[in-house]
């Protein structure tokens, strides 16, 4: 099928929601489009639609309210993206400790000592350790180059692990031999297919956040795994494709993870300023603070 729809002016945008039903001043919606692309101002709309005429919105949404929404959803993926910051910390510095103590510091620019990457895989590896290297302005960095760069291409993995992307972190979590990533995992009170599960779902969150996109009422698709003992499940049944999940696992983090950190607290008091008719657009059961994790 042809797409056909014309560009609208910020004017007519507003015509289009208002005769949809939405409560607003034309001005001030006008003068919100000219701000917030419509796509982006309408998914916070989406729930707020007529379930018997899905181009018309249900009586007593309003501009007002749904911009009320949108300034909790920058402060949450704010808050969400300041935890995520937290747990690629306690990542790094577990796969700087345990893989230097099995590999040596230069470990892992040996293919063998990653052995689940294939060999383009771990060409790309390096490859991109050396670009973020060359881009660092790291002072350690830079002392390293001049003390050492005579005699060593790569940093110490231990200096290297802070200069990665969260992405090549990633890939060398997934590479590494398992009785090393068992380890990491085994400190944190997880399995290791538990560990790489995480990793690639908080990696998608972190991209969420860092692009602006909306976390508020997203199903996600790269969901993490979600343990079966007790704490996950009783007696609130931690989901995993809403925000809820992705929380707790923060959360988790945070507690195990060896830091202190006001991250779950401050976290937690968010959400007692929301409505709580709103929390189950995060996936937020009635019960959630009973929770071990959120105890």
């Amino acid at each position: 099928m042809k797409y056909t729809k014309p560009s609208l002016s910020f004017s007519a945008q507003a015509d289009l929601l208002l005769q949809r039903g939405l409560i607003a001043d034309k001005a001030q919606l006008v003068s919100v489009l000219e701000k917030i692309n419509y796509y982006r101002l309408t998914a916070f709309l989406y729930p707020s639609r007529d379930p018997n005429n899905g181009d018309n919105f249900l009586p007593g949404t309003s501009l007002n309210k749904t911009l009320e929404i949108y300034r909790f959803d920058e402060t949450l993926r704010n808050m969400l993206q300041a935890g995520v910051e937290r747990v690629e910390i306690i990542f790094r510095t577990q796969i700087a400790y345990h893989f230097s103590q099995s590999c040596g510091p230069f470990g892992y620019t040996k293919s063998k000592n990653l052995p689940h990457l294939t060999n383009s895989e771990f060409r790309l590896f390096l490859k991109n350790i050396r670009t973020e290297t060359g881009r660092s302005s790291e002072l350690f960095v830079k002392h390293f180059k001049t003390k050492y760069g005579d005699r060593h291409k790569y940093l110490p993995v231990w200096m290297a692990v802070d200069i990665m992307s969260f992405g090549t972190l990633s890939t060398m979590l997934r590479g590494i031999n398992q009785p090393i990533r068992a380890q990491i995992a085994s400190d944190l009170g997880i399995t290791d297919k538990v560990l790489l599960s995480w990793s690639r779902s908080l990696r998608s969150l972190r991209n969420t956040c860092a692009h602006c996109a909306r976390v508020w009422n997203r199903t996600f698709g790269d969901t993490p795994i979600i343990p079966h003992d007790a704490l996950w499940t009783t007696p609130v049944q931690i989901e995993n494709k809403k925000i809820f999940g992705f929380s707790s696992i923060i959360a988790y983090l945070c507690d195990h993870g060896g830091v202190h950190s006001s991250w779950k607290a401050d976290f937690k008091n968010l959400l007692r300023q929301m409505n709580p008719n709103a929390l189950p657009y995060l996936g937020f059961p009635s019960d959630w603070e009973q929770s071990p994790i959120w105890a």
